[in-house]
């Protein structure tokens, strides 16, 4: 997997959050902050890390991938709380599984 595909799958990532992060903001102004910063982390660093080179590249898509699974235990916690419901954690879910799983194979 390569990193301008990594950051294809992180950009339908940030599409399929904007709604529920819309949903959170109404209950948790905290959180949805939390996930709007969390989710524009994952793009960025991915850009940024392609562009740079040996450890700065390897640090950067690491920093990417913590991000991804933070934006995916932010979702759960959610879920949980009531905050979105099955259907919108199902319409994220596939897209912050494989986040996660391409930021930790580069």
């Amino acid at each position: 997997m390569s990193s301008f595909e990594a950051l294809e799958v992180a950009m339908q990532l940030v599409e399929a959050m904007a709604p529920i992060i819309e949903k959170v903001e109404k209950r948790d102004s905290g959180m949805a902050k939390q996930m709007r910063d969390a989710t524009t982390s994952i793009p960025s660093n991915l850009s940024e890390g392609a562009r740079r080179r040996g450890k700065d590249r390897t640090y950067l898509f690491s920093v990417a991938a913590g991000s991804a699974g933070e934006v995916k235990t932010q979702v759960r916690i959610a879920k949980a709380w009531r905050y979105i419901d099955d259907a919108a954690f199902g319409g994220v879910a596939e897209w912050l599984d494989r986040t996660c799983a391409i930021t930790w194979r580069l």
